[in-house]
C-alpha cells in the first residue's frame, strides 16, 4: 500500500460541517481556547501529526488489548532485544507517593523474562528530571520485589532489570547540549570497573532532536528510527520511507489515519489530554513554585550569612576606624607641636632676616666705603704715576747735567 492509499484527512469544510452538525461537540469545541481550536483543526485536517505525546493518543495506538504485538515491537526496537509482553501492570502504585498522591506512570508492562518496563511520554520536561527518574525507577524495583515475594520466599536472586523509557516531545537544555544524539542509555556503574548486577536502566529519547537529525533523510536505517518517525514526523517522504522499509507499519498508519477521521473520538481524547495537561501543568506549577520558594529560602539564608559576615566586617571596620581616629588625634597633636615649632622657627627666621638685612646694609655701606677707597687709591696711583714720571724726567735731567759736568771737567782750560 502506498501513502496515498491511506485514509485521507478531512478537509476544513468537512471537519467544520461535522462539528456544527453535533450541538454538544460544537459547544465544547467553541469552549476551547483559540490556539487549541487551531491545533485540533490541524490534527484532523492532516497539517499536524496526531499528538502521540499526549497520553490518550499514545495509549490508544499502543493498546495491548487491541494491538498485542505493537508495543512489544516498539520496546524490542528500543531495548535492542526481542520482547514478549506477559502482563500489563497498573500504572498506579502506592509504594512511593508524590505530593500526597500515588505515583502514576503512563504504560507499565512486565516482560516474559520478569523485567518491568515503564514507558512515559512527555510534551515538556519536568523539573528535576533525574530525581523523578530515580524515584520512578525505584518504584519499579520495589514493585517487582513485592511481586516476587508474594509468590516465593526467594527475593533478590530472581530480580530482573527494570527499564524507565522516557520520550520527550520538547527536550530540555540538558539534552540540547547533545544535539547530535537522540537516544541516551544509562544505568548505575562504578568508577573502579566493579561489576555488580545493578537493576535500574534508563533510556531517554528527545523526539525534537530525533526529528531535526532525521527529517531530511530519504531512508529509514532501523526499526527504532521507523517507530520514532511515526511518533514525531508528518513529512510524507519520511512516512513513505517507513512504509517501504517496514511494510507492517502500514497497519500502524492505517489505524492512526482512520482515527484522525473519527472527530468525536479524537475530540474526546483531545479533551482528556487537555485535562491531563492542566493537571500536569498545575503539578508542574506547584513543583516549580516549591522549587522557587526553596531557592528563595536558600537565598535568604545566604543573604543572612552575608549580612552576618558584613556585620562582622563592619565591626572590624569600626574598630579600625576607632584606631584610625586615635592615630589621627595623635597625628593632630603632633601637627600642633610641629606648627608651634614652625612658628618658633618662623620667628627665628624673621629675626635672622632682620639681622641679614642689617648685615646687608652694613655690607652696602662697606662697599660704598670700599668704592671710595678704591677711587682714592686710583687717584693716588695716578699721582704716583705722575710723580714717577716727574722723577724719571728729573733723573734724566740729572743724568744729562752729570754728563755735561763730566765733559766740562775733562776738557783743557784755554787761556
Amino acid at each position: 500500500m502506498k501513502l496515498h492509499q491511506l485514509p485521507e484527512p478531512l478537509t476544513i469544510d468537512e471537519l467544520m460541517s461535522q462539528i456544527h452538525s453535533n450541538s454538544i461537540l460544537d459547544y465544547e469545541f467553541h469552549q476551547l481556547r483559540n490556539d487549541f481550536q487551531t491545533f485540533f483543526i490541524d490534527i484532523c485536517t492532516g497539517k499536524k501529526n496526531l499528538p502521540f505525546t499526549l497520553d490518550p493518543f499514545f495509549k490508544h495506538i499502543f493498546d495491548v488489548n487491541v494491538y498485542p504485538q505493537r508495543l512489544a515491537s516498539f520496546l524490542s526496537a528500543i531495548l535492542n532485544q526481542p520482547v514478549t509482553i506477559q502482563q500489563i501492570l497498573t500504572n498506579q502504585h502506592g509504594q512511593l507517593v508524590e505530593g500526597g498522591t500515588f505515583i502514576i506512570m503512563d504504560i507499565v508492562v512486565r516482560l516474559a523474562n520478569g523485567s518491568i518496563v515503564n514507558v512515559e511520554i512527555q510534551r515538556n520536561p519536568y523539573t528535576f528530571q533525574g530525581e523523578r527518574l530515580s524515584c520512578y525507577s525505584a518504584d519499579l524495583v520495589m514493585r517487582q520485589y513485592q511481586m516476587i515475594r508474594s509468590k516465593t520466599d526467594s527475593g533478590y536472586k530472581d530480580m530482573k532489570p527494570v527499564y524507565s523509557i522516557i520520550l520527550y516531545e520538547t527536550s530540555s537544555s540538558d539534552f540540547k547540549k547533545f544535539s547530535d544524539q537522540y537516544i541516551h542509555r544509562g544505568g548505575w556503574r562504578f568508577d573502579t570497573g566493579l561489576q555488580l548486577n545493578m537493576l535500574q536502566q534508563f533510556i531517554c529519547i528527545p523526539l525534537d532532536i530525533f526529528k531535526k537529525i532525521t527529517d531530511n533523510k530519504s531512508t529509514i536505517t532501523n526499526e527504532l528510527e521507523a517507530w520514532l518517525t511515526f511518533l514525531s514526523s508528518t513529512n510524507p517522504n519520511r512516512i513513505q520511507a517507513v512504509i517501504q522499509t517496514y511494510p507492517d507499519f502500514i497497519n500502524v498508519y492505517q489505524s492512526a489515519f482512520t482515527l484522525r477521521r473519527n472527530i468525536k473520538e479524537v475530540f474526546s481524547m483531545f479533551s482528556e489530554a487537555l485535562h491531563i495537561l492542566d493537571r500536569n501543568e498545575e503539578a508542574r506549577y506547584y513543583s516549580e513554585l516549591e522549587t522557587k520558594i526553596k531557592q528563595r529560602e536558600e537565598q535568604i539564608k545566604q543573604k543572612e550569612i552575608q549580612i552576618g559576615q558584613q556585620e562582622q566586617q563592619l565591626e572590624q571596620q569600626e574598630q579600625q576606624l576607632e584606631q584610625q581616629e586615635q592615630q589621627l588625634e595623635q597625628q593632630e597633636q603632633q601637627l600642633e607641636q610641629q606648627e608651634q615649632q614652625l612658628e618658633q622657627q618662623e620667628q627665628q627666621l624673621e629675626q635672622q632676616e632682620q639681622q641679614l638685612e642689617q648685615q646687608e646694609q652694613q655690607l652696602e655701606q662697606q662697599e660704598q666705603q670700599l668704592e671710595q677707597q678704591e677711587q682714592q687709591l686710583e687717584q693716588q696711583e695716578q699721582q704716583l704715576e705722575q710723580q714717577e714720571q716727574q722723577l724719571e724726567q728729573q733723573a734724566k735731567e740729572i743724568a744729562r747735567l752729570h754728563a755735561l759736568l763730566e765733559s766740562n771737567q775733562s776738557a783743557p782750560i784755554q787761556n
